[in-house]
């Protein structure tokens, strides 16, 4: 059986038809669910008033916090959700229809959100110089390499 690679040119050509799930749509996680009734515009202006924002809530309550799960699984919810999720066509202020929204990925990780389409489609990523696929670097180690856009 062909193993399924990261960083080919047309990704997919090498993975036996059946092994790749299809890209889906957005949806909602409960259609039957009834929408959340509005809370009204009164509420909605008096959170955005000076001292009751998001992070003005004041002190975690014994209630609120969780000694067994480590906030690290945000993290890790966020960096899974921006592998698996894409969409190109929402625009910030226009309402969309959840149905409608296409995802552009793959519901698998293959962490394309980090290491760019491969080599070929991202090449101004990798390392020329070696023979092996590598990132680029810094010199030193210390952070990422700096790159610029493909001049095409």
């Amino acid at each position: 059986m062909t193993q399924a690679r990261h960083g080919s040119d047309v990704r997919g050509l090498d993975v036996p038809r059946g092994v790749n799930p299809p890209a889906g749509r957005f949806g909602r996680l409960f259609p039957t669910l009834d929408p959340r009734p509005p809370t009204g515009l009164a509420m909605a202006e008096e959170f955005g008033l000076p001292g009751t924002g998001l992070m003005d809530g004041g002190d975690t309550t014994h209630a609120q916090d969780s000694p067994t799960l480590d906030a690290g699984f945000t993290f890790l919810g966020q960096f899974i959700d921006h592998n698996i999720t894409f969409d190109v066509t929402s625009m910030l202020g226009r309402q969309m229809d959840p149905e409608g929204l296409r995802n552009f990925r793959p519901p698998m990780l293959d962490l394309d959100h980090l290491y760019g389409s491969g080599p070929f489609a991202s090449p101004y990523l990798y390392d020329t110089c070696s023979h092996n696929t590598k990132l680029v670097v810094s010199p030193d180690g210390v952070d990422l390499g700096r790159t610029s856009p493909p001049d095409n």
